[in-house]
């Protein structure tokens, strides 16, 4: 099997920015992993964008690093074991995709498990079908029965997710990100 491109997803300048940023990418890294049948890595992060292995003070700093100063957790940690949790020892089952969506779909346990996003940027509302559930990038469950999907993924999770129901999810073309 053929390994994917894992960088199709970071924005065109490079590294991502801010630890959100980080944490949404190693979210996305993990599910194409998976998706290609790595069942074990080994995260660390050795340098800087400028390459090299940087001083501590700005290994410290960068989004990519798990923890912080004082050893409490950042972003790329909770998504990174969000992840793991959301995956757990998955099998994958295929990716959807129309226009901006992608669906990445796993049978964990005795149900499925979707991670989805928008590529190229804005957001759409979407209505979750009866029995459905869904959780943020860190893992955490959302309320409601409408979730908004963005470049951010998010985790769906039911005893079934068909393909026709996971591509009707955005049901319009997803509305422009704003402009600041």
């Amino acid at each position: 099997m053929a390994c994917p491109t894992f960088h199709a997803w970071l924005p065109p300048d490079g590294l991502p920015h801010t630890s959100r940023q980080a944490a949404e990418t190693v979210a996305k890294a993990v599910v194409e992993m998976r998706a290609a049948g790595v069942e074990r890595w080994f995260y660390y992060y050795a340098g800087s964008a400028h390459g090299g292995r940087g001083d501590y003070y700005t290994l410290g700093n960068a989004p990519y690093i798990l923890l912080d100063y004082d050893s409490s957790p950042k972003a790329t940690l909770m998504a990174l074991a969000g992840s793991a949790r959301m995956l757990r020892d998955g099998t994958y089952l295929g990716r959807v995709s129309t226009g901006a969506l992608r669906a990445w779909r796993f049978r964990v346990g005795r149900g499925e498990v979707a991670a989805v996003w928008l590529e190229g940027g804005g957001a759409a509302q979407a209505r979750l079908p009866r029995g459905w559930a869904a959780h943020n990038l860190m893992g955490a469950p959302l309320q409601g029965d409408t979730v908004e999907l963005t470049g951010e993924p998010v985790y769906l999770s039911a005893a079934a997710l068909p393909e026709d129901r996971l591509r009707a999810l955005t049901g319009a073309a997803p509305r422009p990100e704003a402009r600041s």
